[in-house]
């Protein structure tokens, strides 16, 4: 009975082990099967895929071929319409321009037969007022260019005065700047045809000419007449020579307030020998109160004169600048600072006065 079990449970372990195996073989079958139906598959769908594309290229090449034929035929058509309508239009045109040069023409020549009218209706009016105006413009002419005519003598005539006049005082005062002692008596004639004529720096040099007395004879009273002239006119130089005679007493009375006052005229003027004056009277208090801070302003106006010439004349040289020391104080009276060298020295050229 054992032996039977035995033998019924290895049966049974042999069946069931088949089984297991006849189904462990349909599966791998199966498997087998899914495989190849997969590769299968894949295989018709590649071919499916590779004429489908064949016949897409086809169609499209088709198509292509229907739209290029298309598209030829339309633009054919278009540019035989376009010829048709542009045709057209051109006849249009030239219709519509003949048209219009037909009716320009007439009204053309209408307007130029009612223009040529007025015009010549115009043209007589214009002739008649032009003749008249122009013969009011050649009189009004007339009448100006005598205008003219007479200002130009009259200017002519003014400048046939000045020129003589500046040119007769000129060669004076160069002949009058020689050594010579006939040169000077010429020069100084020349100036009293200058000053005559108006000239006021031919008068300046004929006063101090009489205030020196060394071509002319000398005449204080001459001097002084001809240096109030020129003062009075507003001459700088004049204001200063007028301020010198009032300083020293020279050919009138003297008084150092009118003296202060031309010299200071002068100064304003520009006249260097005026500024050198003032100068040293604010330097020194003469007759006005003592000023370094006046009387440097009246020589540094000298010295710029002096420097600019300077470098003018003298090939560009500079000049030296010295300062002016301060002397020791001294009273301020009217002939303060005044050396007894110069007291003499006026002493005799004015021994004669």
């Amino acid at each position: 009975k054992k032996e039977k079990m035995k033998v019924g449970f290895l049966l049974l372990a042999v069946v069931v082990t088949l089984s297991q195996e006849i189904n462990d073989n349909k599966k791998t079958r199966d498997e087998h099967e899914d495989t190849g139906q997969k590769e299968n598959q894949d295989g018709v769908i590649d071919d499916c895929i590779e004429l489908s594309n064949e016949e897409i290229r086809d169609d499209l090449e088709e198509q292509e071929e229907k739209q290029d034929g298309v598209t030829d035929y339309c633009k054919k058509l278009s540019n035989e319409k376009a010829r048709d309508d542009h045709e057209g239009q051109e006849e249009k045109q030239d219709g519509i321009i003949d048209y219009h040069n037909e009716l320009f023409n007439e009204e053309t020549r209408d307007d130029l037969e009612g223009q040529d009218e007025k015009q010549d209706g115009v043209i007589d009016n214009h002739n008649e007022l032009s003749n008249e105006e122009t013969r009011d413009d050649l009189e009004g002419q007339e009448e100006k260019q005598d205008g003219k005519q007479e200002i130009k003598s009259n200017k002519d005539h003014k400048q046939n005065i000045i020129e003589p006049e500046e040119a007769k005082f000129k060669k004076g005062a160069e002949l009058v700047s020689n050594l010579r002692f006939e040169d000077k008596a010429r020069g100084y004639e020349m100036l009293k045809e200058a000053a005559a004529m108006g000239n006021s720096k031919a008068k300046y040099l004929l006063a101090y000419g009489y205030l020196y007395g060394n071509v002319l004879q000398r005449n204080f009273t001459k001097s002084f007449e001809l240096f109030t002239e020129l003062a009075n006119k507003g001459f700088a130089s004049g204001q200063q020579g007028l301020g010198f005679m009032y300083s020293t007493g020279i050919g009138t009375n003297s008084s150092q307030a009118k003296a202060i006052l031309y010299y200071t005229f002068g100064a304003l003027g520009g006249d260097p020998h005026a500024q050198m004056s003032m100068g040293y009277r604010s330097l020194h208090g003469v007759a006005t109160s003592k000023s370094c801070e006046t009387a440097l302003s009246y020589y540094r106006k000298v010295a710029s004169k002096v420097a600019d010439e300077s470098s003018v004349f003298a090939g560009g040289h500079s000049v030296q600048k010295i300062r002016l020391q301060d002397d020791e104080d001294e009273p301020s009276t009217v002939f303060a600072g005044v050396t007894e060298d110069e007291l003499e020295h006026y002493r005799e050229v004015f021994a004669d006065a």
